[in-house]
C-alpha cells in the first residue's frame, strides 16, 4: 500500500490502518505493529528471504522475496520467489519484537531495473 493512498484512507476514515501481509500459497507471513516499524515476519511459521543478483540481500536492499513455508507438509514452499520485492530489516523494534522486519517495495513485474537500482512502479 503506497504510503500517499495510506495517508489518504486514514484521512478520509479517520482511523490507522493496519497492514498485513501474505499470499494464497501461504497465507499470513508478517504483519505491522502499532509503530509501523515494517511488517514483522511470523518467524516460527516462515522463513522470509530477500535476494538480489542471485545472492542473499544485505540487510535493507532491495531484492526479490523467497518464502519457506516451514508449517505446510502436504506442499512444502522452500525458498519460493513469491513476485514480490522488498527489503529486511534485523534487530529489536520498539515494540519489543526481534523478528525480521520487511518492508515491501511492490512486485517483481511492476518494477524498471537500472544500473545502480530496482525501481518498483
Amino acid at each position: 500500500l503506497p504510503a500517499a493512498w495510506k495517508e489518504q484512507i486514514e484521512s478520509a476514515f479517520g482511523c490507522p490502518i493496519r497492514e498485513h501481509y501474505g499470499a494464497r500459497e501461504t497465507g499470513g507471513m508478517a504483519f505491522d505493529c502499532r509503530y509501523r516499524n515494517g511488517l514483522h515476519v511470523l518467524a516460527d511459521q516462515f522463513v522470509i528471504e530477500v535476494e538480489r543478483d542471485g545472492r542473499p540481500a544485505e540487510e535493507g536492499e532491495l531484492g526479490s522475496i523467497l518464502v519457506t513455508d516451514l508449517s505446510n507438509y502436504a506442499t512444502p514452499l522452500i525458498r519460493y520467489r513469491i513476485g514480490d520485492l522488498g527489503r529486511l530489516e534485523f534487530g529489536n523494534c520498539p515494540c519489543g519484537r526481534a523478528t525480521p522486519r520487511l518492508r515491501l517495495e511492490g512486485r517483481e513485474v511492476d518494477a524498471i531495473r537500472t544500473d545502480c537500482e530496482l525501481v518498483s512502479s
